[in-house]
């Protein structure tokens, strides 16, 4: 059975990807967001959304990183990971309440946003399940359930990325 250090190393290639994709396309909508920067900045829904989407890219981008960090003890990554959660709920919930609850004027139809929110939201529980997977040195769920957080967020982030932009193009 191969150890924690080389099962980590056999994913290497994958979070080298999903942690350049993700840096990418981050880059590629602050671009599209700041060409249309006014309308974000007078609708509370499309801000918040900006927000929940680049810090789903910023989330897989940390997730990489700790993944590529060089530990042979799965709880160094399961609390890395842990860390990583707490820190990307405390940048998106309030913009979850503010996108959400708001009785502004709207440029994006409620259940859009409560839909996109809604998928991030249980995303980042399935990053914490990871989290305590790797903690209690279940790696081999733990990996499989990564693997499908980072490919959950990338889509969703993504496809928030269109809502953004033809929402700003249309406005």
């Amino acid at each position: 059975m191969p150890s924690y250090a080389e099962t980590l190393g056999s994913w290497h290639d994958f979070f080298v990807t999903a942690g350049a994709a993700s840096a990418t396309l981050a880059g590629l909508l602050f671009v599209g967001i700041s060409l249309h920067v006014r309308i974000v900045a007078t609708h509370v829904d499309v801000r918040s959304l900006a927000r929940v989407t680049l810090s789903a890219f910023f989330t897989v981008l940390v997730i990489s990183l700790v993944m590529l960090y060089p530990t042979g003890e799965p709880v160094i990554t399961g609390l890395a990971l842990l860390a990583a959660t707490f820190a990307s709920l405390v940048l998106i919930v309030p913009a979850i309440f503010g996108g959400a609850m708001t009785d502004r004027r709207r440029a994006l139809p409620r259940r859009v946003i409560l839909s996109r929110f809604g998928a991030v939201l249980v995303t980042y529980l399935g990053l914490a399940a990871a989290a305590v997977l790797f903690e209690r040195s279940d790696s081999g769920n733990a990996f499989g359930l990564l693997f499908a957080v980072v490919v959950v967020l990338l889509v969703v982030a993504v496809r928030n990325s269109w809502d953004l932009l033809v929402t700003l193009a249309a406005k």
